[in-house]
C-alpha cells in the first residue's frame, strides 16, 4: 500500500497545531502522562477545528498525512478509553470515510501504523492493542451493516446498489477484522462475493496491489473466496508464460511484484493472525499445515526478498505476541524446518513446493534462513521421509498443472512437487555444491529409473541433471578447469558405478536419448580430463593425473553396437580426443635440464607425474582401442557413411585419425579400412571425401588445427604422412576428389577449402617454427642414448624434414587445382583474384620461419626448400601481395650471406631468390645489398689494413666424442685456393699458425659423424682481429662448429685471451699508404664477384615461357612452309657481325623457331611415331598456359617409348576410337580426321602405380580449340612430334646471351689473335706431346689465349691428337700437377670437410668442359682420354673423366664413364619391398574373403550355439590379422616413397660428388646444359668444342653458359656444315657455324693443322690445292705407308677418275637420284679386286659413298643381291654426309649425275666434295660422268687435274677384263664371320646391348649360304666368296675412329676395329711376325696385316702420333 506522503498543509504549519505529529510520535517513546493528555487534548481540538471547516471536514484523511495521522491517533486513543463513536461528534469522520475512498484508505493505513507504533514503540501488550482495535472496527462494522440493511429496505436500483456494495466490500477488505467480530456483516459479505470484483477495482484504482482482505480470503475455508483471492494475485501478468518448469523467468517485475511498501502494517495486521495460528499447538493439524504453506506459496512467489524478510518471515508483532500470549513463536523458515523435519506425511509435497519457491526466491541466501541446516539437509528431510518414496511410486508423473495458478490453487500434491525443489536447488548452488547435490540426487534417484510409474520421469530428470553436471564449463586452457575437474570427478565415478542402469535405459525409448547423451558426456569428460592433464603436464605444471574410471568404457565396448544413436554419440564424444597424448619423458627431461627454468627437485616431480600420466593414458588408450576394434567387427559401410555425413561425428572420427597416440590412430585407420573395404589409407581417404566433401573437409581441418596447437614432434611425423595422403586424395590432378568428381564450387565448399588451406599452412608453419627446438633438444638427448637409438632419432629427423618439404610442395600444387575449379565455375576474375590472395596470405605468414630453413646443410633438402620458397614468391607476385620490408630484408641477407646469415645455398639458388626479391622491391634489395657489401668491405679492410694479425686460412673445429647429428652431404664448402705465384715471406704469426696446423696433423682425426642436428658447437678460429667473429671471408665456406649439422649456425670466434696476446706479440705491424684505394679495390672486387654470380644465375635461369607461348599456339593442321603467325618480314639473314644482343636475337630467334616448325613438318611427313591413348584428369591455368593432368599406361612410356620427358606432342580429340581391348590400335585415318587438336609439351612424368603413369602436359591458352572441350575422364589421343631438349637449350643460350662473358666476342665474331709463340716453347711442346709444329702452335696458342681460339683441322691432320694435347697442357701447364676446380666446398677426394693442414699441392684449381655436336664424336674423345694423356712434363696420366648423356645413346666402351653409370655403380640399393607389398596385399584380400564368409555364417542364423562363439572368435582373429596387414601396407607404401626419395637424394649427392671430382667433363653441345651440371653452379672457364664447324651457332654457345672465358673451337669449315632441316632457314645462313662466321671476319686468326697423315699424296694433292690453298702438306713417307698391292695395276692407282656413260633416275617419292650403270661398274671393280687379290682380307677396307641416298640404297641392294647380306660387313655403304669423320683404304665415290641432265646438284657443294675426296687412305676412285660434272667449276678443275696427271680411265661394263697387272685371279670364298667387340658387348645404334650377337650372326651366316646357293655365280665374273676368312676377335684394341655405328637390317654390327682415330698416329712396322689384332685371309705367307687400315711401313720408319 502506498502511504499518504504529501507535505504538511500550509494551514496546519501556520496554525497553533504545528508540530503535533512530532508530539504524537513522542508519546510512543516517552512514558509521560501529562504529555499524553496534552497531546490527546490537542488532537481533539484539532479534530474539532477541522469539522467546523466545510472543506476540511469532507476530506479529513486525504488532505494531508498530518491530518490523517492526528485523527487516526485520536480514534485509537479514544477507543482505548471506550468512547462511543456513535456520538454525533464523530459523524463527520464516518461521512468522510463513506464518501471518499482515499480517506478510507488513508485512515486504515494510518490506523495500522499507529497500531504498529503502540506495539513496537509503546510496548503495549498484544492482546490490549487487539482489544483496542476491535472497538473502531466494531463501529465500522455496525455502520456498514446498517447501510446494507437500509439499502435492502430502500430497494436501491442495481447501479446504486453496486456502488454502495463496492464501497462497503472495499472497506471490509481493508479491515477484515470487521468480518470476524460482526457475524451478520460476515453473512452479508459471503452473500455478496460476486461483487468482490467491484470492490477490488475500487482498491486497485488506488494502486493497491495487495490488501488484508486478499489474505483473509486466501486463508478462507470457502474455496470460491480462496480462488478469487488467488485470481487477484499477479499470475496473469506473466503473459501466459507462467509454466511450472519455468523457474528462471526474466520478468523481474513479476518476481518482485510485492515490495515492503505493499506488505505494510495493514497487510501484516491480517497476515500475523495466520502466522501465529500455524504455530499454536491447539490450532495445528496436517490440514491447516497444508492450508498455510499452500496459501503462503503465492505470497512468497510474488514478493521480493526484503518484503518477505520484513513482513512474512517474522512480523513485527512476534515478540509482543510471544510475550503476551506465552506461545513460542519462531520465524517462518524455522516453522518450515520444524514441519519438514517432523516427517509430516500429508503436508510433505506442499512443504517441498514451498521449498522450491523459497529456493527460487532466495537462492543461496536461503541457507542463512535455515541455519544450521544446509543444502544436503534437504535430502535428509525428503529422502528419509517414507512418504516421499511412497509418493514417488504413486503420484502420476505425467500429470502437470497447466500453470502456476493451478499449481498454487491446488491443495492436492503433484509429482512435480517432489522434484522441483531439487532442480532449483541444483541451479542455485555454486558449481562444486551443485555437483555434490546432484551426486546425492542421482545416487538416490537412479534406482527408480526402472520403476514402472516414475522411471521415465526420474530417469529423464536425473540423467539430464547429471549430464549438466558433467558438462565442463571451462576449456582445458582455462585456469578454472582444474578445480572443476576435481569436484566433478566424484560424479564421473558415480556414473561408473551406475553405468549398467544407463545402458539398460537405452532400451527404453523415452530414456534412450538422455541415457546416450549422459554416456557421451561421460566420455567427453574423460577425454577433456586427460586432455587437460596432457596439456598442463606438457607445460611443466605439477599435477597428478587421476585414474581412469574404466567401468563405463568396458560396458561401452560390449554395448556400443546395440544402438545407432549410441554409436553416433560416441563418435561425437571423440571430437577432442586429439588433445590427449603421451608425454615424451626423455625429451621433456632433456629440455627441462637444457632450459634451466625448473629446479632439479621439480624436474624429478614433473617426470614422476609424466610417467604416471603416461601409464593412465595407456589404459585410456586401451579402452578406446577396444571400442574401435569392436566397431571394426560390426560397423557396416552404411553406418560409417551415416557417421561421416554428420558434422560432429565426422569431427570425432577425424580426431581419432589424427590422434597423437599411435594405437588410437592404428585402430581408427583399421576401422576406416574395414568399413570401406579398401586396402590402404589413401583409398579410404578418397572414399571419405567422395562421401561428403564439405563435412569431411571441415572436420579434418578442425582436427588438424587442434593437433597443430599441440606442437608435438613424434606424432607430427605421422601426421605429415597422413596429410600427404589426404592432400593427394583431395588435390591429385589426376585422381583427386576435387577433379575426378563433378564438384561444384559452391560458397560453402569454397569457404571450407579456404579454411582447410589456412589450417594446413598453419600446421606447416608450426613445423617450420618448431623444428629448431626439436632438433636441438633431441641432439642433446642423443648423447644419453645408445647408438642405435640415437641413429634412429637422426634418421627420423632427416626423413621428417624431407617429408615436410615434400608435403609443402604437394599442398602448394593444390592451389592450381583450386584455381582451375574456380575458372571452370565461371567466377569473375576479381573474385578469383580475391580468393587467390586469401589462399596465398597464410603461406606468406609461414615464410619468416621457412626462411630459416635456408640454413639447411643437406644439399637435397636445400634444393627442395629453395624451390618451395621460389614457388611461394612467384605466387605472391602473381597475386599482387606485398611483403613486409623486414621479411624481404631477411631473405636478401640470406642470399647475400650477410653476417649472421650464413647458409649453404649455391649461386643458382641465391640468384633464383634474389631475382624474385627484386621483382617485389628492387629498391630495398639494392639498399640491403649496399649495406651488406659495406660490411664485407669493412671486414676485409680490417683484416688487411689493421695492425692486428691477419686471420689464418687454417681453421680447426673442436670435436666432441659424441657425434652430432646427421652427416648430411654438404658439397658446397669452398676451399681457399692457393696462389701459384712466387710465395711471399711468411709473417711470424703465419709461421706460428702453420706450426700449430702441423702440430694438429699428428692428432688422429675424430671418426666421421653420423647425420644429426647441430649441437651449436662453434669452430675455434685463430683470428685475433675480430672479436665479434666476423665471417665475411668465409661466407661461402660456412666453416661452422660441426660440418654435418642439418642447420648451419653463425660462425663465431672462440679463442683464449692468452693465445690472442701471444699471437699478437709475434705479428709485426703493417701499414698501408692508401687505405681508401685498397678499400675501393676490395669493393670493386666484391662488385665483380657479385656481378659474376648474378650473370651466372641469369644465364642458367632463362624463362622458357615465350618459346612455348609461340610453339604451343601453332596449329598442327597447318602444312605451310611457315608457321601461321609468321611472315617473311620477320626473317633476317645472319650477319657477319652484330651491334647488339637484341639485334642478334632478332635474327636468330625466328630462324630457330622456323627450324622447329620444319622438324614438326618432317615428323608429320615421316609419320613413324605410334599414337597412344591418355585419360584426362584435370586442368589448371598458369599464365598463358593450361596444365593438363592425364594418365597413360606405363607401357606407353617404358616399352613402346611413345614419348618421354620434354617431348612435344600433339593431343587430339578423336571420334570413333576402337575399343582398347580389341587390340586394333589407333588407325591413322582417324587422326587425320581430328578437328580438335593442339600441341602439348610434356612437363612431367610420374609413376603413379604399377600400371599407369601420370603426366602433366602444358598447352597454350590461345588459338586452342581443344582445351575448353576437355573434361575429367575424357580419353584423348597423343602423338609425339619432336623432342624439345636441344631446342630449349639453344633458346636458353640465345635468351641468356647478354649475360655471357664472351657475349661481345660472339656478337662481333671476333676470335683471339694467333699467338706468336717462342720457338723454344714450341719445340718443347712438340717433344712433350709428340706433335708436329702446327699442332704444337695450336696447343700453345689456344691454352694461353683468351676468348675464342679457332683450330682448323683438315682431314687426317690429327685434330683429336691436338685436342688431347690441349687438355693435358691446360690441366698441368704450371707444374705438372693435375688440377681440378670444385664446386664450393668440396675437396679433391670428394669429401666436404676442411683439412686445416692441407697445403698448396693438395689444392686443385682447373676443370675443363669438352663438347662436340654428336655422341660419336664425344665418345671418340672420351676413348682417347681414358687411355691416358700427357702432362706438361711429357708423362702419361689418366684424368678423371665424366661423360654426360643418356647411356643408351653412348658407345658401349665408354658407357662406364657416364655420370649415370658411375652413379648407379655407387648408389646404395634401397629395397622398395614391391614383392613383399604384393604378397601382403594378397594376404590382405584373403582375409577379407574369409571375413565375409564368417559374417555370412553368423548372419545365416543356422549355426548352433556352440559354434557361434567359435565363429565369432575366429572372426575377431581374422579382423585382427587384417588390421595388422592393413597397417603394414600403409607403412610399406610410406617406406617405399621414403626409399625412392632417399634414393633420388643419394643419387643427386653422388652426381655432385662425381662431377666435383671430375677433371674433364665431356658431353654433346646440347648435353652440356645437363640439369645436374647447371644445378651445381660449376664454373668452366675453358671449353673445347670439337667438330665446331658441324654445329649451328646456337648449339655452339650452349656450353659457354658456365662462366666460360676461353673457348677453343676445333673443326674444318671446308667440310660438311651443320644439318638444317629448314631450307628457308638455310637460305638465311642459319646453317653457318660460329666457327665459319668468325673465320670469315678474321681469316688469319685460325690455327691451321697443315700436315695430314691419312691420304696417299696422290689423293691429297687436289684437296690441298683446291680447298686449302695448297697449305695442306703430307706427312713423312705417306706414299710408302699407303702403298698397296693393287697400285701396281694402273687403273687401280691411288687416285683415279672413272669416266662412264650412265643415266640418272629420280625416285618420285624421295626425289633422290640413282645411276644403275655406276652401280654395275662399282660392283665390277670390287669383284675384280676380289678376284685379283684373294689373299687380302677386304673386311672394312672398302667404302662406297655417294651424295644421294637413293644411289646408296641401290648400291647396297646390288651388292646384297650378288653376295648376300654378309657383304655389308665387308663393304661400307654410306652417303657422303654419313661418312664424314671416317676413313677407308679404298673409297669409291659414285657421283650419279649423268650427261643427259644439266646441273650437278649436291655435288656443287665443295664442302661435301671435300669430305668425299678425303676419306681414302690408299685409293680414291671417283666414278662419274665427265660431261655432267664439268659444268661445275670445281668438278671441272678436278677432272682437268686428273687428266693432267693421266689419272682418268674410261669405264664401261666389262672394262676390268682388259686390265693388266696384279695377282692371279682366284675365287675368294665367304666363310663364317665372327662378331667383333671392343672391350665390351655388341651394341645397337641406340646403345642397347645385343645379348646373343654371335648366335644371331651364325644364323644369318646360314641364311647367306642358302642365298648363295640360290644365286650361283658364273665362273667367269663371279667371286667365290667361300674364301673370305673368318674375322677373329682382336686381342689388343687400339682406340680408333669407328664407322657410322649403324646396324644392318639383320641386326649385325657394322663397326670394325680400324686404325688410329687420327691420321697423325701411324703404327710401327711389325716385321714378319703378325702383330696382335691382325688376321690373314688364307694360308698364304704373303698376307696383309689383319688390321686392314694399318699399312705396312718400312722397318726404318719412325712413328708419329
Amino acid at each position: 500500500m502506498q502511504p499518504l506522503d504529501s507535505p504538511p498543509s500550509t494551514a496546519l504549519a501556520e496554525s497553533p497545531f504545528a508540530g503535533i505529529t512530532e508530539r504524537i510520535h513522542k508519546t510512543y517513546t516517552e512514558n509521560d502522562a501529562k504529555l499524553q493528555e496534552s497531546v490527546v487534548e490537542e488532537c481533539m481540538q484539532y479534530f474539532l477545528s477541522i469539522t467546523d471547516n466545510d472543506i476540511h471536514s469532507a476530506h479529513i484523511f486525504c488532505t494531508s498525512t498530518e491530518s490523517a495521522t492526528v485523527v487516526s491517533f485520536l480514534i485509537v486513543v479514544l477507543a482505548g478509553f471506550d468512547v462511543n463513536f456513535n456520538n454525533d461528534q464523530f459523524t463527520s469522520i464516518r461521512t468522510c470515510i463513506d464518501n471518499c475512498t482515499d480517506c478510507l484508505l488513508h485512515y486504515h493505513q494510518q490506523r495500522a501504523i499507529i497500531r504498529q507504533n503502540f506495539i513496537t514503540l509503546k510496548k503495549v501488550p498484544y492482546r490490549s492493542i487487539q482489544l483496542t482495535m476491535e472497538k473502531p472496527a466494531l463501529w465500522e462494522a455496525n455502520h456498514l451493516y446498517d447501510k446494507i440493511s437500509q439499502s435492502i429496505e430502500n430497494k436501491l436500483d442495481n447501479e446504486s446498489l453496486k456502488l454502495l456494495l463496492s464501497k462497503i466490500l472495499a472497506e471490509c477488505l481493508l479491515n477484515p477484522k470487521m468480518l470476524r467480530i460482526h457475524k451478520k456483516l460476515k453473512t452479508y459479505f459471503d452473500h455478496c462475493t460476486s461483487f468482490l470484483n467491484l470492490a477490488h477495482n475500487v482498491l486497485a484504482s488506488k494502486n493497491l496491489k495487495i490488501y488484508p482482505g486478499l489474505i483473509y480470503l486466501l486463508f478462507s475455508d470457502n474455496d470460491q473466496q480462496r480462488s478469487w483471492a488467488l485470481s487477484k494475485m499477479p499470475y496473469n501478468l506473466n503473459n501466459g508464460d507462467d509454466k511450472v518448469n519455468d523457474t528462471n523467468t526474466d520478468n523481474q517485475d513479476l518476481i518482485n511484484y510485492y515490495t515492503t511498501q505493499d506488505l505494510d502494517p495493514l497487510f501484516v495486521e491480517e497476515y500475523e493472525i495466520h502466522f501465529f495460528n500455524i504455530q499454536t499447538p491447539t490450532f495445528f493439524n496436517d490440514e491447516r499445515s497444508i492450508q498455510f504453506w499452500t496459501n503462503l506459496t503465492p505470497l512468497l512467489r510474488f514478493s521480493n526478498q526484503d518484503a518477505i524478510r520484513t513482513a512474512l518471515c517474522e512480523p513485527y508483532t512476534c515478540s509482543s505476541y510471544r510475550d503476551d500470549v506465552k506461545v513460542r513463536i519462531v520465524p517462518l523458515y524455522s516453522v518450515f524446518v520444524n514441519h519438514i523435519f517432523s516427517y509430516l506425511k500429508t503436508p510433505l509435497p506442499f512443504l517441498l513446493r514451498f521449498l522450491a519457491v523459497s529456493l527460487e526466491k532466495f537462492k543461496q541466501d536461503i541457507f542463512d534462513l535455515i541455519k544450521p541446516h544446509n543444502y544436503m539437509s534437504f535430502f535428509d528431510m525428503a529422502f528419509n521421509n517414507p512418504m516421499y518414496k511412497k509418493l514417488l511410486v504413486e503420484l502420476p508423473p505425467d500429470q502437470f498443472p497447466t500453470d502456476l495458478l493451478e499449481l498454487d490453487s491446488n491443495r492436492s500434491p503433484y509429482f512435480v512437487d517432489l522434484v522441483k525443489w531439487m532442480e532449483v536447488c541444483s541451479q542455485i548452488l555454486n558449481d562444486s555444491n551443485s555437483c555434490q547435490f546432484s551426486i546425492a540426487m542421482f545416487g538416490f534417484m537412479a534406482d527408480y529409473i526402472k520403476d514402472g510409474n516414475c522411471g521415465n520421469f526420474i530417469g529423464t530428470y536425473v540423467m539430464e541433471n547429471m549430464n549438466n553436471q558433467l558438462t565442463l564449463k571451462n576449456n582445458i586452457y582455462n585456469d578454472k578447469i582444474n578445480f572443476e575437474l576435481s569436484f566433478k570427478h566424484s560424479a564421473r565415478t558415480l556414473i561408473d558405478k551406475k553405468c549398467i542402469l544407463l545402458f539398460d535405459a537405452i532400451s527404453t525409448r523415452s530414456l534412450e536419448k538422455r541415457a546416450v547423451k549422459l554416456i557421451s558426456t561421460s566420455l567427453i569428460f574423460d577425454i577433456d580430463t586427460y586432455a587437460f592433464y596432457s596439456y598442463r603436464l606438457n607445460n611443466n605444471e605439477l599435477l597428478n593425473t587421476p585414474d581412469l574410471s574404466i567401468g563405463l568404457w568396458n560396458m561401452l565396448t560390449v554395448k556400443i553396437t546395440s544402438n545407432a544413436n549410441l554409436l553416433m554419440s560416441v563418435f561425437k564424444a571423440f571430437k577432442d580426443i586429439i588433445k590427449v597424448y603421451l608425454i615424451d619423458v626423455s625429451y621433456k627431461k632433456t629440455k627441462l635440464i637444457n632450459d634451466r627454468i625448473v629446479t632439479e627437485d621439480n624436474i624429478k616431480k614433473i617426470i614422476l607425474n609424466c610417467n604416471k600420466h603416461n601409464k593412465t593414458i595407456l589404459q585410456f588408450t586401451q579402452s578406446v582401442e577396444n571400442v574401435l576394434i569392436k566397431l571394426s567387427e560390426y560397423l557396416t559401410n552404411d553406418r560409417m557413411k551415416l557417421i561421416l555425413n554428420e558434422k560432429d561425428a565426422s569431427l570425432g572420427f577425424w580426431s581419432l585419425i589424427l590422434s597423437p597416440i599411435d594405437k588410437i590412430y592404428d585402430s581408427s585407420v583399421a576401422l576406416m579400412l574395414e568399413s570401406f573395404d579398401v586396402d590402404d589409407r589413401l583409398e579410404a581417404f578418397k572414399e571419405c571425401l567422395s562421401l561428403n566433401l564439405i563435412v569431411t573437409l571441415d572436420s579434418f581441418k578442425t582436427s588438424l588445427r587442434h593437433f597443430t596447437s599441440l606442437q608435438l614432434f613424434i606424432p607430427t611425423q605421422r601426421i605429415v604422412k597422413v596429410l600427404m595422403d589426404f592432400t593427394n586424395a583431395l588435390f591429385d590432378p589426376m585422381n583427386g576428389i576435387m577433379v575426378s568428381s563433378s564438384t561444384e564450387m559452391t560458397l560453402i565448399l569454397k569457404t571450407s577449402i579456404v579454411e582447410f588451406w589456412i589450417d594446413v599452412w598453419g600446421f606447416l608453419g608450426m613445423i617450420f617454427r618448431n623444428i629448431f627446438t626439436w632438433s636441438i633438444t633431441y641432439e642433446k638427448l642423443k648423447s644419453t642414448l645408445p647408438k642405435d637409438i640415437a641413429d634412429k632419432i637422426t634418421s627420423d629427423l632427416l626423413n621428417f624434414t624431407r617429408d615436410v618439404l615434400d608435403l609443402s610442395h604437394l599442398v602448394l600444387n593444390g592451389l592450381k587445382v583450386i584455381l582451375s575449379l574456380l575458372n571452370s565455375e565461371n567466377y569473375k576474375s576479381e573474385e578469383i583474384k580475391a580468393i587467390k590472395e586469401t589462399l596465398v596470405k597464410p603461406i606468406i605468414v609461414t615464410l619468416s620461419d621457412l626462411f630459416k630453413w635456408l640454413r639447411l646443410s643437406d644439399s637435397a633438402l636445400l634444393v627442395s626448400c629453395v624451390e618451395l620458397i621460389t614457388k611461394i614468391l612467384d605466387m605472391s607476385t602473381e597475386s599482387g601481395i606485398q611483403f613486409k620490408d623486414d621479411l624481404l630484408t631477411i631473405l636478401v641477407k640470406l642470399c647475400l650471406r650477410a653476417k649472421k646469415f650464413n647458409n649453404k645455398m649455391n649461386k643458382e639458388q641465391t640468384g633464383e631468390l634474389l631475382v624474385r626479391a627484386r621483382q617485389m622491391n628492387d629498391r630495398l634489395v639494392e639498399d640491403v645489398s649496399s649495406q651488406v657489401e659495406d660490411e664485407k668491405v669493412a671486414a676485409l679492410m680490417k683484416k688487411s689494413g689493421s695492425p692486428e694479425p691477419l686471420k689464418s686460412d687454417y681453421q680447426y673445429t673442436s670435436r666432441k666424442t659424441q657425434p652430432s647429428l646427421s652427416s648430411y652431404l654438404k658439397p658446397y664448402i669452398r676451399e681457399n685456393v692457393p696462389s701459384f705465384d712466387a710465395p711471399k715471406r711468411m709473417s711470424k704469426l703465419e709461421l706460428a699458425q702453420l706450426k700449430l696446423a702441423e702440430k694438429r696433423k699428428t692428432v688422429e682425426p675424430a671418426p666421421p659423424r653420423p647425420s644429426g642436428f647441430n649441437n651449436k658447437k662453434k669452430p675455434i678460429t685463430i683470428n685475433s682481429d675480430n672479436e665479434s667473429g666476423d665471417d665475411h671471408d668465409h661466407n661461402d665456406s660456412d666453416h661452422e662448429g660441426h660440418g654435418n649439422a642439418l642447420f648451419t649456425k653463425e660462425q663465431v670466434v672462440a679463442k683464449m685471451k692468452k693465445t690472442k696476446a701471444a699471437l699478437q706479440s709475434l705479428q709485426a705491424p703493417r701499414f698501408h699508404n692508401d687505405l681508401n684505394k685498397a678499400q675501393n679495390d676490395k669493393r670493386n672486387e666484391l662488385m665483380k664477384k657479385k656481378q659474376a654470380e648474378e650473370y651466372m644465375r641469369l644465364r642458367l635461369n632463362v624463362d622458357m615461357s615465350p618459346l612455348y607461348k609461340t610453339i604451343l599456339s601453332w596449329s598442327y593442321n597447318n602444312d605451310k612452309e611457315l608457321p601461321s603467325d609468321y611472315a617473311e618480314s620477320k626473317y633476317f639473314p645472319i650477319k657477319d657481325k652484330f651491334d647488339s644482343v637484341d639485334e642478334y636475337r632478332k635474327s636468330f630467334e625466328p630462324l630457330l623457331l622456323l627450324e622447329c616448325w620444319q622438324s614438326i613438318q618432317r615428323a608429320k611427313q615421316v609419320g613413324d611415331e605410334t599414337p597412344f591413348r591418355m585419360t584426362i584428369g584435370s586442368r589448371s591455368a598458369t599464365d598463358s598456359f593450361f596444365d593438363i593432368y592425364a594418365s597413360v599406361k606405363k607401357d606407353v612410356i617404358s616399352s613402346a617409348r611413345c614419348f618421354g620427358d620434354n617431348d612435344l606432342l600433339v593431343i587430339m580429340l578423336v571420334d570413333g576410337l576402337p575399343d582398347e581391348e580389341s587390340g586394333m590400335g589407333i588407325p591413322r585415318r582417324l587422326l587425320r580426321n581430328s578437328q580438335f587438336n593442339c600441341f602439348a609439351k610434356v612437363k612431367e612424368i610420374k609413376n603413379a602405380n604399377n600400371k599407369y603413369s601420370d603426366i602433366t602436359l602444358r598447352v597454350s591458352s590461345e588459338n586452342n580449340n581443344l582445351v575448353h572441350k576437355i573434361s575429367p575422364r575424357m580419353e584423348l589421343v597423343g602423338l609425339k612430334v619432336n623432342t624439345m631438349t636441344t631446342l630449349e637449350r639453344e633458346f636458353s643460350s640465345l635468351a641468356g646471351l647478354r649475360y655471357y662473358d664472351l657475349s661481345n666476342e660472339i656478337l662481333k665474331a671476333e676470335p683471339d689473335e694467333v699467338e706468336v709463340a717462342d720457338e723454344k716453347k714450341i719445340d718443347k711442346l712438340k717433344v712433350l706431346y709428340d706433335v708436329n709444329d702446327s699442332q704444337a702452335r695450336a696447343i700453345s696458342g689456344t691454352v694461353q689465349g683468351t676468348g675464342f681460339s679457332l683450330i682448323q683441322g683438315p682431314p687426317g691432320t690429327g685434330k683429336t691428337k691436338t685436342i688431347l694435347g690441349v687438355i693435358g697442357y691446360f690441366l698441368t701447364q704450371d707444374d705438372g700437377t693435375v688440377h681440378r676446380v670444385l664446386a664450393p666446398g668440396v675437396r679433391s677426394d670428394g669429401s666436404t670437410s676442411i683439412n686445416p693442414t692441407s697445403t698448396a699441392d693438395d689444392r686443385v684449381k682447373k676443370k675443363i668442359l669438352i663438347c662436340a655436336p654428336s655422341n660419336a664424336a664425344v665418345d671418340e674423345l672420351v676413348l682417347r682420354i681414358r687411355k691416358g694423356i700427357k702432362n706438361s712434363k711429357g708423362q702419361s696420366f689418366k684424368p678423371t673423366v665424366v661423360r654426360l648423356g643418356k647411356s643408351d645413346a653412348i658407345n658401349e666402351q665408354v658407357k662406364d664413364l657416364t655420370l649415370e653409370e658411375q652413379v648407379e655403380a655407387q648408389l646404395t640399393k634401397l629395397n622398395n619391398n614391391n614383392d613383399a607389398s604384393n604378397s601382403i596385399r594378397e594376404e590382405h584380400r584373403k582375409c577379407i574373403v574369409e571375413r565375409d564368409e564368417l559374417r555370412k555364417q553368423l548372419d545365416s542364423g543356422t549355426l548352433p550355439e556352440t559354434e557361434i562363439s567359435k565363429v565369432e572368435l575366429k572372426l575377431q582373429q581374422v579382423l585382427t590379422k587384417r588390421r595388422e596387414l592393413g597397417k603394414r601396407l600403409d607403412e610399406m607404401r610410406e617406406q617405399k616413397a621414403v626409399n625412392y626419395r632417399n634414393r633420388e637424394i643419394e643419387k643427386r649427392n653422388l652426381q655432385y660428388k662425381i662431377l666435383n671430382n671430375a677433371q674433364v667433363v665431356c658431353s654433346t653441345l646440347s648435353g652440356s646444359a645437363h640439369d645436374v651440371l647447371a644445378g651445381m653452379s660449376l664454373t668452366f672457364e675453358t671449353v673445347v668444342i670439337d667438330e665446331a664447324a658441324q654445329c649451328i651457332e646456337l648449339s655452339a654457345i650452349i656450353p659457354l653458359r658456365y662462366g666460360c672465358k676461353k673457348c677453343i673451337m676445333v673443326g674444318d669449315p671446308n667440310q660438311l656444315p651443320p644439318t638444317v632441316l629448314s631450307q628457308k632457314a638455310s637460305s638465311y645462313n642459319y646453317e653457318q657455324s660460329l666457327f665459319v662466321r668468325m673465320q670469315k671476319n678474321f681469316k688469319e686468326s685460325v690455327y691451321l693443322l697443315d700436315v695430314q697423315y691419312r691420304m696417299h699424296p696422290q689423293i691429297s694433292k687436289f684437296p690441298s690445292k683446291e680447298f686449302y690453298n695448297s697449305r695442306l702438306k703430307d706427312g713423312p713417307d705417306m706414299a710408302v705407308l699407303n702403298k698397296r698391292p693393287w697400285h701396281d695395276i694402273e687403273a687401280y692407282s691411288p687416285y683415279r677418275f672413272f669416266n662412264i656413260k650412265g643415266q640418272q633416275i629420280r625416285n618420285d617419292k624421295t626425289q633422290s637420284l640413282s645411276n644403275k650403270i655406276e652401280c654395275r661398274i662399282i660392283l665390277e671393280i670390287v669383284e675384280d679386286l676380289y678376284r685379283r687379290f684373294s689373299n687380302v682380307d677386304w673386311s672394312n677396307r672398302i667404302g662406297i659413298i655417294s651424295p644421294y641416298k637413293e644411289q646408296v640404297r641401290l648400291l647396297k641392294r646390288t651388292f646384297i643381291d650378288r653376295y648376300g647380306s654378309l657383304i655389308t660387313k665387308q663393304v661400307d655403304f654410306n652417303t657422303v654426309d654419313g661418312f664424314q669423320g671416317q676413313e677407308k683404304d679404298i673409297i669409291l665415290f659414285s657421283c650419279v649425275r649423268a650427261e643427259t641432265h644439266t646441273g650437278v646438284g649436291f655435288l656443287a657443294d665443295i664442302r661435301r666434295m671435300n669430305v668425299a675426296l678425303t676419306r681414302a687412305r690408299a685409293s680414291l676412285w671417283v666414278v662419274g660422268s665427265v660431261d655432267a660434272l664439268v659444268k661445275n667449276k670445281t668438278w671441272r678443275d678436278l677432272f682437268n687435274d686428273a687428266k693432267d696427271r693421266n689419272l682418268v680411265t674410261e669405264a664401261y661394263i666389262g672394262f676390268t677384263r682388259s686390265l693388266e697387272g696384279g695377282q692371279t685371279p682366284s675365287k675368294p670364298k665367304i666363310t663364317e664371320i665372327e662378331t667383333i667387340t671392343l672391350e665390351g658387348e655388341n651394341t645397337k645404334d641406340d646403345g642397347s646391348v645385343i645379348r646373343d650377337a654371335k648366335k644371331s650372326i651364325d644364323n644369318r651366316s646360314q641364311r647367306v649360304v642358302k642365298d648363295s646357293k640360290k644365286r650361283p655365280l658364273p665362273s667367269s665374273d663371279r667371286v667365290d666368296t667361300s674364301q673370305m676368312k673368318k674375322l677373329s676377335k682382336p686381342k689388343n684394341v687400339v682406340p680408333v675412329k669407328k664407322s657410322t655405328g649403324q646396324i644392318s637390317r639383320d641386326m649385325k654390327l657394322l663397326k670394325r676395329p680400324t686404325g688410329p682415330s687420327s691420321s697423325g698416329f701411324i703404327m710401327p712396322p711389325q716385321g714378319s711376325n703378325l702383330p696382335p689384332g691382325m688376321i690373314k685371309i688364307s694360308g698364304n705367307k704373303n698376307s696383309l696385316p689383319r688390321k686392314p687400315n694399318i699399312p705396312t711401313a718400312p722397318n726404318n720408319f719412325k712413328p708419329r702420333k
